[in-house]
């Protein structure tokens, strides 16, 4: 009798010997332009955190009594961030021809669906010890931990990140409403252990963080019992395999394909459209109330935004963090750098809060049925957004004053009245003009693709550049002429 273990080889040979299989050639020229592009991107980035870490008030707050608290929460919350994210996005995405033949056949799923959920465990594992690394490698560097310290400090974050993985599993393997009460368990005991002395001591991220600073004792009880939880964590994650529901497969498989096929046709609008979250509660909820034009449209775009929780919730934990981000650059070395990716942060985070926009794009080439113009409904729609916006602005700051870092906040509001606008002319910029599809032969090949390219990413490039100028501007009066020369262009 043919084992499962050949069975599953034959269905993965036969697999890899399809027709529209990427060739060897296809994949050495993706990895050449990884090779180029990595460096371009990566290590402006890396480095420009690796100077703000080294800056005396960086590495004050990274050795200080309120750092343990705040890694420890942090980790909490990327926990409870995974058991959420699986509710929309597990880790078990396969193209439709393997739902078929690895989770409706008689073969047990935790044998079918084993690698590629380890071959995703992996990547979470991978990314929280690069951070650890980082943040070690950082101390070490300034004499401020031993390397032996900071090795430990990796590895128990990888541990740790094997817990990580299989809560992203659980997410997706129980019903939404269960991840949903799960994270927000996990989410309540981190802003508790954060919140009060002494709790997060018995939580397994506050063993991790028991570790940081790097310089401390080289073992703990507490290690090992991380240790033991990992191996019951992978323990679990067979049943939680043979959890997951066929009919959950099958429709994330062709969403995640009818996104790819979106975006390599260069709709990459319509591609993320595909994969938004679709709305859980609050069907039953009135969005059009009375009173005034503003408080008509600003409750019905935060009911719609409430409608998809877990998205809502995201944006606005990613608003505030880019917000913090954004504020506390303004006085790092090469802050510059990271105030871009805080302004791309916030231009992804207010996504969740600008479909109001969208709304007014389609209304502007739909018969008049509002009774209000089109730029009208902009302006109407930018109220959520910004009031929100407004909220990110003043929780950020409360952050930086309990953990006590010194803040500029008027780069911070320029940048997120600036973003808001961006949103505004991404909806509004209208479909992809054909004369960019215009091919354009080169010795290097075609290159249309990256006006393509250009033009689907312009509007996250200009909040990074927004990002980066305000910082560099520095004064207001910089920064007031900043605002002057990209307001109109937005609008």
């Amino acid at each position: 009798m043919t084992s499962t273990r050949e069975r599953l080889a034959v269905l993965r040979r036969a697999y890899r010997a399809r027709g529209d299989r990427r060739s060897a050639s296809d994949v050495a020229y993706n990895l050449y332009l990884t090779a180029l592009a990595a460096p371009l991107v990566a290590f402006p980035i890396v480095r420009a955190v690796v100077l703000a870490l080294h800056s005396p008030p960086a590495l004050a707050a990274l050795v200080g009594p309120a750092s343990v608290p705040v890694v420890g929460a942090g980790l909490g919350l990327t926990l409870a961030g995974l058991t959420w994210l699986g509710a929309l996005y597990g880790p078990i995405i396969l193209e439709p021809a393997f739902v078929r033949l690895l989770a409706d056949t008689d073969l047990p799923r935790h044998r079918t669906l084993a690698r590629p959920f380890a071959t995703k465990a992996t990547i979470i594992v991978a990314m929280l010890v690069v951070i650890a690394v980082l943040f070690g490698g950082v101390l070490v560097d300034a004499g401020a931990a031993s390397l032996a310290s900071a090795a430990r400090f990796t590895v128990l974050s990888a541990v740790f990140g094997v817990v990580a993985a299989v809560a992203w599993l659980l997410g997706q393997a129980v019903a939404p409403r269960v991840s949903g009460l799960v994270g927000g368990l996990i989410a309540v005991l981190s802003v508790l252990g954060l919140m009060v002395p002494g709790v997060g001591a018995v939580l397994p991220w506050g063993w991790v963080a028991a570790a940081w600073p790097p310089a401390g004792e080289s073992f703990a009880l507490t290690d090992l019992t991380l240790i033991l939880l990992a191996v019951v964590a992978v323990a679990a994650g067979g049943p939680l395999l043979d959890l997951l529901r066929s009919g959950r497969l099958v429709e994330d498989a062709a969403r995640w394909r009818a996104a790819g096929t979106a975006a390599l046709s260069g709709d990459v609008a319509h591609a993320l459209g595909g994969l938004r979250a679709r709305p859980s509660v609050g069907r039953r909820w009135r969005a059009v109330r009375g009173g005034s034009s503003a408080a008509l449209f600003l409750v019905r775009d935060m009911v719609a935004a409430a409608r998809t929780p877990v998205r809502l919730t995201v944006g606005i934990v990613t608003l505030v963090g880019a917000s913090l981000m954004v504020a506390v650059t303004t006085s790092l070395p090469a802050g510059w750098v990271l105030a871009g990716l805080g302004a791309a942060l916030t231009y992804l985070a207010l996504g969740v809060l600008t479909d109001g926009f969208r709304h007014a794009a389609d209304a502007a080439a739909a018969p008049p049925v509002y009774g209000y113009t089109t730029p009208s409904l902009f302006v109407r729609h930018g109220l959520a957004p910004l009031l929100v916006a407004v909220a990110a602005l003043l929780a950020g700051i409360g952050a930086a004053i309990v953990l006590g870092i010194g803040v500029r906040v008027l780069p911070v509001a320029v940048v997120l009245l600036l973003v808001v606008l961006i949103r505004a002319y991404d909806s509004a910029k209208g479909p992809l003009p054909v004369l960019l599809l215009t091919p354009i032969l080169t010795p290097f090949g075609d290159l249309s693709s990256l006006n393509v390219s250009l033009w689907q990413a312009d509007a996250l490039l200009i909040a990074v550049v927004v990002g980066a100028l305000a910082v560099a501007a520095g004064s207001p009066v910089g920064l007031l002429v900043l605002t002057l020369i990209l307001q109109p262009a937005m609008t």
